[in-house]
């Protein structure tokens, strides 16, 4: 998953030192989702700082997956994913791009 920041770390022991909060550069540059609403397919873009292991999935209101569409290694660089909810049923959904 993409993280932004640790907000603190104290390592154990007896001597327990603490640690300044750390930043990490996103991994994802830029995401675009056209159009959105949309009826019945939409397109994903998003730009990728650097190689990772990325998953791009969809779920409905509840919460459950109703679509897994990427779950892969890319390459850095910008990547376009279509979706067709066709076999959906028509409705709010949300979607979930995560790197690692």
């Amino acid at each position: 998953e993409d993280c932004g920041w640790i907000d603190d770390l104290v390592l154990p022991g007896n001597g327990a030192q603490r640690i300044s909060p750390v930043q990490k550069r996103p991994t994802v540059m830029s995401l675009s989702v056209a159009p959105n609403p949309f009826n019945p397919t939409t397109t994903f873009v998003y730009e990728l700082r650097e190689p990772c292991w990325t998953s791009l999935r969809v779920y409905d209101v509840q919460g459950r997956l109703t679509r897994q569409l990427v779950n892969r290694w890319q390459q850095d660089g910008q990547h376009v994913v279509a979706f067709s909810g066709e076999s959906l049923a028509s409705g709010v959904y949300f979607y979930r791009l995560s790197t690692q």
